[in-house]
């Protein structure tokens, strides 16, 4: 029977890529990849914005594209070990807790995906949801100097500057990632 209604059959829509828990190699060195790009942009591009978690464009850019072009349940994840591993054998900063910057953001998108999968349709929810998860890094410097008596430059003036912050580089990268998949299905599935 005949789709007359102008309405997408459920096939082709972004629904119906479900998650699963099997990943091939060739998924793994992609996803792994993307994370060693966020580390190497982050070194080539080091701006002195002095801005809290302007990084958060080209990490959840690349974090969210892993996660929406991916099958894979823990996709995030993956690209967030693989930036975590990339930061520290190239040694760039943050000390010991650097491998939890890129980790955490990437557990909490990948739970996000697993409580809600059809947010992946929404152009306001899903980039917010990233800018959130691009939070934990603020929240992760704050809890450590609170436990630690660990000091942060970029909580000098408290924790709700570096949060908004956060969550406004976070979602713009989020958001940049979710149009370019979209366009790259669009292509992938050759409908104008």
């Amino acid at each position: 029977m005949s789709n007359t209604t102008g309405n997408s059959r459920r096939e082709k829509s972004f629904a119906a890529i479900e998650s699963t828990s099997q990943i091939n190699a060739r998924q793994l060195a992609v996803l792994l990849g993307l994370g060693a790009g966020i580390i190497l942009l982050e070194i080539t591009f080091r701006l002195p914005l002095k801005l809290p978690g302007h990084h958060g464009l080209e990490a959840m850019a690349l974090m969210m594209f892993g996660r929406l072009s991916s099958r894979y349940a823990w996709a995030a994840t993956v690209v967030g070990a693989g930036a975590g591993t990339t930061g520290l054998i190239l040694g760039v900063g943050h000390g010991a807790l650097m491998p939890v910057f890129y980790l955490l953001p990437g557990v909490l998108l990948d739970l996000a995906f697993r409580v809600r999968p059809l947010w992946r349709d929404s152009l306001v929810l899903l980039p917010l949801i990233g800018g959130l998860a691009w939070t934990s890094r603020p929240l992760v410097r704050w809890l450590a100097a609170q436990g630690f008596d660990l000091q942060f430059g970029s909580l000098t003036s408290g924790l709700a500057w570096p949060i908004a912050a956060h969550i406004v580089f976070g979602t713009a990268g989020s958001l940049a990632a979710m149009i370019a998949w979209r366009q790259w299905r669009k292509k992938k599935e050759g409908t104008p």
